[in-house]
């Protein structure tokens, strides 16, 4: 624990001596008192020495297998033990242990790269001088992986859609949807997350708490699919019709309990589910819970301890959790995502060099380099086709809207047709009628000089419906043609 020291000092009301005043030659003083804490047991000066929570969590473990390894039971005596009181003595229990990971337990190399550093750190801040370089030799060759994993298919991801519960259907397709890592999805909270109404999924802020387990840095924001977006709805209807209320601090994936109790009458041992809505689930427990899933849906069988070809720890041929953010990676370089906004909606800000501090995307140029990979994120094939009808139907109405307004456009220019052919009959009749008053006119004044000549017999004479005259005529021949005919008659 903890100790407390006190200070007690005193001083002069002023930096300054200053000669009393004449009415009070008492020098005025002061008493403060200052608690200082210091934090002087080993195991606390190296988790203050550590910054973000889940480095303390991870390096703790660390060095919990190497007090083991060690046979110790207190921190204190990786410093003061009989058996380590040399320093010689602390090199060689390091290199045997470094040694015994690479060798015995066939530990990749970034796991004993962690441990290494957890040791190192822990010896350092407690002022133990080691030849730290000598003992990096004993970490062996980086040799990548250990095993050569491969990815979860469609078909595997489906089968565990179908074993799991409705909290574990969230898990496995905001994994695989957001590309987060099982650490950053155990920490999402209610105010985390955002829903965008226009395309119907959810945004998340990951690292977003501010209890200092992780810096400014690690922050970032990513998008998850339709399908996992419809998911996570029926899942929050699921916790509040059971009972509980979501608060901007409720966790997205609340502690779940499976105690086994004994039945008072049948006398079997049974198991009792108890929701602890309030309670987040840690990253470790959340992996245990996808083993158990792989196992339940037979996507990954279970290896006995006594098969020859099985050596010390028994390896997946998948990652439980981490292949659905290499699926992320991958689904989204087959898309030709920009590489600069794939590397941000994962959280690599250090890949990216300066230009992290440079390239500034505003969120929604992020949503629309997400969108080209959604179809490739959506596990359902009755979530695809659902969207691609609703995206019909969008499309039909616009394409509707488009019928409509030509329609309406081609009956507007009909109807300025019919106007103008109604005018130009107008006119053509109004040209007909001055044609025939014209003509009428000239014949009229034909057959008066007809008539007057002898030549017509006017037969009738009528009025048109302008009260104008209409002559019917008749041709006569001659005087002298009828002459003649009369004279024939005659003889």
């Amino acid at each position: 624990m903890p100790q407390q020291e006190q200070q007690t000092t005193t001083n002069n009301s002023n930096s300054r001596s200053t000669t009393p005043s004449p009415t009070n030659t008492n020098t005025l003083t002061t008493t403060r008192t200052t608690t200082r804490i210091q934090y002087n047991t080993p195991f606390e000066r190296f988790t203050n020495s550590l910054h973000s929570q889940i480095t303390v969590k991870n390096y703790t473990k660390c060095l919990n297998y190497f007090l083991k390894y060690c046979q110790l039971t207190d921190y204190n005596q990786l410093l003061s033990s009989t058996e380590l009181v040399d320093d010689n003595k602390k090199s060689d229990l390091i290199s045997d242990y470094l040694i015994y990971l690479r060798k015995e337990r066939k530990l990749s190399s970034s796991y004993i790269n962690g441990a290494f550093s957890a040791i190192k750190r822990f010896y350092i801040v407690n002022k133990i001088k080691l030849d730290w370089d000598q003992l990096a030799l004993y970490k062996g060759k980086t040799k990548g992986k250990v095993v050569d994993d491969r990815l979860y298919t469609s078909d595997e991801i489906k089968q565990l859609l179908d074993h799991a519960d409705l909290r574990m259907r969230v898990v496995i397709l905001t994994l695989l949807s957001t590309g987060m890592r099982v650490g950053g999805l155990a920490g999402i909270r209610m105010k985390d997350m955002e829903y965008l109404e226009e395309h119907k999924i959810y945004k998340f802020k990951v690292y977003n708490d501010n209890d200092g387990s992780c810096s400014e840095s690690d922050k970032y924001i990513t998008f998850c699919s339709f399908e996992c977006a419809s998911t996570i709805k029926k899942y929050l209807e699921w916790r509040e019709h059971r009972g509980d209320t979501l608060k901007p601090q409720s966790p997205l994936l609340y502690r779940k309990l499976t105690p086994l109790t004994k039945d008072s009458h049948t006398k079997k041992m049974t198991t009792k589910i108890i929701n602890l809505f309030d309670e987040p689930i840690d990253s470790a427990s959340l992996q245990q819970a996808m083993t158990r899933l792989q196992r339940k849906s037979n996507v990954v069988s279970i290896q006995s301890e006594s098969d020859p070809y099985v050596k010390s720890r028994i390896r997946k041929p998948m990652m439980r959790c981490h292949s659905f953010r290499k699926m992320f990676n991958g689904a989204c370089i087959e898309n030709n995502v920009n590489h600069y906004v794939k590397e941000m909606l994962m959280g690599h800000k250090k890949n990216l060099g300066l230009d992290v501090n440079y390239f500034r995307p505003q969120q929604n140029q992020l949503l629309q380099e997400y969108l080209k990979v959604i179809d490739d994120l959506t596990i359902n094939d009755e979530n695809r086709l659902s969207k691609q009808v609703q995206e019909l139907k969008e499309k039909n109405q616009d394409s509707e809207y488009v019928i409509k307004g030509k329609l309406q456009e081609k009956e507007e220019q009909i109807k300025n047709m019919q106007s103008q052919i109604q005018t130009i009959m107008e006119i053509l009749g109004d040209l007909s009628v001055e044609k025939n008053d014209r003509i009428n006119n000239v014949t009229a004044k034909a057959v008066k000089k007809l008539i007057a000549n002898g030549d017509y017999v006017i037969s009738t004479i009528t009025e048109n419906e302008e009260g104008k005259e209409e002559y019917e005529s008749v041709y006569t021949p001659p005087h002298n043609e009828w002459r003649l005919k009369e004279d024939d008659e005659n003889d």
